[in-house]
């Protein structure tokens, strides 16, 4: 338990050697040498991921060219993300810079999903008229579940008689 908030805390700041932590009067030092330690998993940690990204896009390319551009663009895209957010916690990229940088890369990648909020509004006020009439009339729920449990969905109604 203690080594996770150790690693919690290492891992959200950025540290100088002899760092001092005070909190409530109690002052705790993380020695240069334990610093290192967590700083090197999260260096081996996005290398993995570096690494996942690069099979991935490997494989891909072989499969789907056209499909393995766009990918490889989305993730060019987060790298640069963790980029600014890695800047910013540093020290070396103000919030405001930090902001100005992931503003345009995120609206890029969720473009989509801003498109989609007009046919998600609807999903939604559909599936609560069907939560409205599953209150007022819970046999209908009761029984839309009984045909997809029974995988008989396009069956009459199995209400019972």
């Amino acid at each position: 338990m203690f080594k996770v908030l150790i690693t919690l805390l290492i891992s959200s700041v950025v540290f100088s050697p002899g760092l001092t932590f005070g909190q409530e009067g109690l002052k705790v030092d993380y020695p240069q040498k334990q610093i290192n330690k967590v700083r090197q998993k999260q260096d081996d940690t996005n290398k993995q991921i570096m690494k996942q990204r690069q099979e991935y896009l490997n494989v891909l390319k072989k499969i789907n060219p056209e499909l393995y551009q766009k990918e490889k663009e989305r993730l060019e895209k987060y790298s640069e993300m963790d980029k600014v957010v890695l800047a910013f916690q540093s020290g070396r990229l103000s919030l405001e810079a930090a902001k100005n940088k992931l503003y345009p890369l995120l609206k890029t990648l969720m473009q989509r999903d801003i498109n989609d909020l007009d046919k998600r509004i609807k999903e939604a006020e559909f599936r609560l008229q069907e939560l409205k009439k599953a209150k007022s009339n819970p046999d209908l729920l009761i029984n839309k579940r009984i045909t997809q449990l029974l995988g008989v969905s396009n069956q009459p109604s199995l209400a019972p008689k």
